[in-house]
């Protein structure tokens, strides 16, 4: 099936979301898919040239990608982020393009086809997708150009049980020495209290958690020497838009023993599916204490009381993520250049200071 494609400058927010909801409303994939997601996107925007990817057959909008430009002597489009380091910060996951139910049957051919016209586009010298989803992923392999891996990674998930049995979750899959070391820790942290999930139900809640959280975070970034995330305005802008527009995407949490915090969590709700965007903990002294790993463990009993299915802890290979989930959807952050001399020149030399 051949289907037509137009890529259209955005000039405000309202060139986007009207269409966006149109084909994503109870139908997106993922949070990141969202309307709610890419209006904040949108907002978030000032200074960047966005553009609008459109697929359609029989005059029938089938296909939709926002597209980030950056400029330098070479023109790259990023798929759904804005081209700006700073305004990227945000870190979208499953990257793809938003195709309409309808469209499904013909989703392979519809995404190659979309890369394909990309990379016909004489302002364009080279698409990234950062976190690309398998099948986006297939369809710039197949693309006629030169395709660069530049990062590969799982996300890594917890299947949640239908009817838990205890207030927290650990799953079968957890080694034997790690679910040792949560019980024990768990027996440390009730010496000061029962153990408490609270989730924040207003937006003084929100608000208060979302600060604690920060600081938390910041503090065990700042001890090793780096900036942390809440440095970044625009992912504080991003953050705070999200919260207030669309409450009900997000879950903050806060885990407590007694009256001492374990930790918080982020957490963004879409369908069935809780994923844990962000998180800070309560360090101690005592390395018997695993905030982190309790404080997961405690929100993974907490959804799966709430007849969520999966706790998702999103991509990347950090060592709790590994300890208490399993490897989920594979993402690949790519860049499929055109097959010009230039490019083929600059890919050389950096094949060269590879080696």
């Amino acid at each position: 099936m051949s289907f037509s494609f137009q890529l259209r400058p955005v000039t405000s927010p309202d060139d986007v979301i009207p269409l966006w909801r149109k084909i994503s409303d109870d139908n997106a994939a993922t949070i990141f898919h969202s309307t709610d997601y890419i209006t904040c996107l949108l907002q978030q925007n000032r200074k960047t040239d966005l553009y609008l990817l459109m697929g359609e057959a029989d005059k029938k909008l089938l296909l939709l990608g926002l597209m980030g430009k950056s400029g330098g002597p070479i023109r790259h489009f990023h798929l759904g982020e804005t081209g700006d380091k700073t305004l990227d910060a945000i870190y979208g996951e499953y990257n793809d393009f938003l195709i309409a139910p309808e469209a499904r049957g013909d989703a392979e051919d519809l995404r190659q086809q979309a890369v394909q016209f990309l990379l016909e586009q004489k302002d364009i010298d080279a698409l990234i997708a950062r976190n690309a989803m398998p099948a986006l992923t297939k369809a710039m392999e197949q693309a006629e150009g030169r395709l660069h891996i530049f990062q590969d990674q799982h996300c890594w998930q917890m299947d949640l049980p239908k009817n838990p049995q205890e207030e927290f979750f650990i799953p079968e899959s957890v080694s034997a020495n790690s679910r040792r070391q949560i019980r024990r820790s768990i027996e440390l942290y009730k010496q000061r209290g029962d153990i408490r999930v609270a989730q924040a139900e207003d937006e003084t809640t929100r608000r208060a958690y979302w600060q604690e959280l920060a600081g938390l975070h910041q503090a065990g970034w700042q001890g090793r020497g780096q900036a942390g995330a809440f440095a970044n305005s625009a992912f504080l802008h991003f953050h705070e838009n999200l919260m207030r527009d669309a409450p009900e995407k997000i879950s903050l949490l806060r885990i407590s023993a007694g009256n001492k915090t374990i930790g918080l969590l982020y957490n963004y709700i879409h369908g069935t599916c809780v994923s844990n965007y962000q998180a800070g903990f309560a360090y101690e002294d005592d390395n018997r204490l695993k905030p982190g790993l309790v404080a997961h463990i405690f929100a993974a009993g907490f959804y799966a009381g709430r007849d969520f299915q999966i706790y998702d802890l999103l991509a990347g290979d950090a060592r709790y993520k590994q300890s208490l989930a399993i490897k989920g959807t594979r993402l690949r952050s790519l860049e499929l250049n055109k097959k010009t001399l230039r490019l083929s020149l600059r890919d050389f030399a950096r094949d060269l200071r590879g080696k």
